[in-house]
């Protein structure tokens, strides 16, 4: 596990600007797996920036995340 994380565990909450995948899983309560997919999906990504010269590291804002949950459930909720 990450140390980032796991400092969030201990203080239960986060002060970061950005954040990797690993922390936004468990802001979400959602496995790393699963923000990366969001991440990567093509009709409605998670915003997120590739940072490294590889683009293989995600950062993520909190409040643009929280706003895509809003959008992305909110419209889920209203289609079923």
């Amino acid at each position: 596990m990450d140390r980032n994380v796991r400092a969030v565990q201990k203080e239960g909450h986060i002060k970061k600007k950005y954040h990797t995948r690993y922390e936004v899983a468990f802001y979400l309560g959602k496995t790393p797996s699963f923000v990366s997919e969001a991440a990567n999906n093509p009709k409605n990504p998670m915003p997120h920036f590739r940072i490294g010269s590889s683009q293989l590291v995600y950062a993520f804002l909190l409040d643009e995340v929280d706003a895509w949950v809003d959008k992305t459930f909110r419209v889920s909720k209203l289609k079923s």
